[in-house]
């Protein structure tokens, strides 16, 4: 048998068991079994924080019975385990001409943290979890924290701002708080005897905040598309039972299954490759020369019209790994040169997409205007260095849930039409905004993701998780045709503009009309958008003009491709 150990000079060591004797004082299948007691030992002792993270609000864990200090270190003496608090939100209301009102429907939630923890994270977690409250009941959002006022649930006084600055820890929180000689009694006896920081988080409306809301009379455009070519909303399920509440959160053993999943996996050795951006409006393509290990599922989890999905593990962490098998050629394989080039067209739209995420999330935030979150995960190329699979590519990023159901709102050559609710109604906004920022020379279309509100509380984390869609695989037309498969160019921007209808939140971020954006955009002037598509000339006829690698300002259509600091036609 022999088993690898790190020394400390960090180079591998080898042990075979059967030369290790006694003279060397080493035993492997000992150091083998402390190694494993040792990760079994830790993995129990953070058990508690991790069942009080995952639980839903209200849910009781015994505290753990585990005694000792077990420490997840490979190697070396057990270590002591960091001190934890609790930090509990009892309330959530309104703070209205000196009364604290009731507020939106909230339960209680306790959540577990080490008293390290700085408070500049307590923060984000009281921001998050008050605005996914007055979001999802008043369609407020609250974006800062100058918002909210911490009260003490105990003594029903204001937290001390300097206690909870962020330059203090939760640690720091709790000496203050169970300081005696305040005179005040901010922590009860029962709570501090469990180690509990109980508060009470009020909201403070601002009076002039416009709440988008849709009505039957926001007018239309003269000529609207077809309906039955539009792309709908589709929800990915529905939340209610028929008496208008929530199914319960499974409790007891039924929360805590094991599911061993056996589908047969292949371990692979790959490399990692992505974009990053050069500073002027461009990106690099760049090769992490580290091996990595990736365990890939055999059979795929999910599949599209042109790509398949499999599961990765890649440092004990789940992936969902895509690969091209049709690129629109009948009958053809894709060969493995022309999967990668697609994944880096793909992956190039990420980058994109994920900027433009940002500045709209920024532009909604500046003007407080209730929009809903979108997010895009953080993607990348792995390729496979050796063995029989050398050379197949995989387009990466994190796995939410092998089980969720995607939520579509507009097609390749349909615009959304989504006005039942906010998340809707954001992503048809969203999709005016890209063509809006990069004044007519993109927009993003066939918008889907995976609503957070849909998932289990498992999926999704907690209810401290800010609420948001994940969005993936969304495709871009451009004037210059350059983003891959599904870029059909002026042809796909006249079909969002014939289509797109403004909504109030278009409208709230001061959106330039579509029609007004297209006729400054559109290269022959002497055509009417009205008029019918324009063929191949005229696209070709526009991509000649090229596009700049900088993009200072708004636009952000040409995006320049660079390698090794050249530039690539890719």
């Amino acid at each position: 048998m022999v088993v690898l150990a790190t020394s400390p000079s960090s180079l591998l060591e080898v042990y075979d068991s059967q030369e290790a004797g006694t003279d060397s004082g080493f035993d492997a299948h000992d150091y083998a079994r402390q190694q494993h007691a040792e990760q079994v030992l830790a993995h129990m002792a953070s058990g508690y924080a991790e069942a009080m993270n995952r639980g839903p609000a209200g849910t009781r864990i015994a505290p753990p019975k585990l005694k000792g200090n077990p420490t997840g270190q490979a190697g070396g003496p057990p270590g002591k385990p960091g001190n934890r608090l609790n930090v509990k939100v009892s309330k959530v209301t309104d703070y209205d001409n000196g009364r604290y009102r009731t507020g939106p429907l909230f339960n209680a939630i306790s959540v577990s943290y080490l008293e390290d923890t700085p408070m500049a994270d307590i923060r984000k977690v009281f921001l998050t979890l008050t605005d996914n409250t007055y979001m999802k009941a008043t369609g407020y959002r609250v974006w800062e924290m100058e918002e909210i006022t911490v009260l003490w649930t105990t003594s029903k006084t204001v937290v001390n701002p300097e206690w909870i600055d962020d330059t203090k820890t939760l640690g720091h929180l709790w000496r203050h708080a169970t300081d005696s000689t305040h005179g005040t009694l901010y922590v009860s006896k029962i709570d501090m005897s469990r180690k509990v920081l109980d508060f009470h988080l009020v909201v403070n409306p601002d009076p002039d905040r416009v709440i988008v809301e849709e009505d039957a009379d926001t007018p239309v455009k003269e000529n609207p598309t077809n309906r039955s070519k539009r792309a709908n909303s589709v929800a990915a399920s529905d939340l209610q039972t028929s008496n208008g509440k929530k199914p319960r959160a499974a409790t007891g053993k039924d929360a805590y299954r094991t599911i061993v999943h056996r589908s047969p996996g292949t371990v692979l050795n790959v490399e990692k490759g992505s974009y990053i951006s050069n500073g002027v409006g461009g990106y690099i393509w760049v090769v992490d020369p580290t091996r990595l290990k990736a365990i890939i599922e055999d059979k795929c989890f999910a599949s599209g019209e042109t790509k398949e999905v499999y599961k990765m593990l890649i440092a004990d962490k789940s992936y969902a790994a895509k690969r091209f098998f049709y690129i629109g050629e009948l009958g053809s394989t894709v060969s493995q040169e022309d999967n990668l080039s697609h994944l880096k067209d793909e992956l190039l739209r990420n980058r994109l997409v994920s900027r433009t995420v940002d500045k709209f999330m920024a532009a909604a935030r500046t003007d407080k205007i209730a929009v809903y979150n979108l997010r895009m995960d953080e993607s990348f190329i792995v390729s496979v260095t050796d063995g029989p699979h050398k050379g197949d590519a995989f387009l990466v990023d994190p796995l939410i849930s092998e089980t969720a159901e995607v939520r579509k709102f507009s097609g390749t050559e349909e615009a959304g039409a989504n006005r039942e609710d906010l998340v809707g109604r954001t992503a048809d906004a969203f999709a005016h905004y890209s063509y809006f920022d990069s004044d007519g020379t993109i927009v993003l279309v066939d918008i889907q993701g995976i609503d957070s509100e849909t998932l289990r509380t498992g999926s999704r984390k907690s209810q401290t998780t800010a609420h948001g869609l994940t969005l993936f695989d969304i495709m871009i037309h451009s004037s210059t045709m350059q983003y891959g498969l599904g870029d059909d160019g002026w042809s796909g921007i006249q079909d969002f503009v014939e289509q797109h209808e403004c909504n109030g939140i278009c409208r709230a971020l001061g959106l330039t009309d579509v029609d007004i954006i297209y006729d400054a955009s559109w290269p022959d002037t002497t055509k009417s958008k009205g008029k019918a598509k324009q063929g191949a000339k005229d696209k070709s006829d526009h991509e000649e003009e090229g596009t700049s690698s900088s993009n200072a300002g708004k636009g952000l259509g040409g995006l320049a491709i660079y390698k090794g600091g050249e530039e690539s036609d890719e």
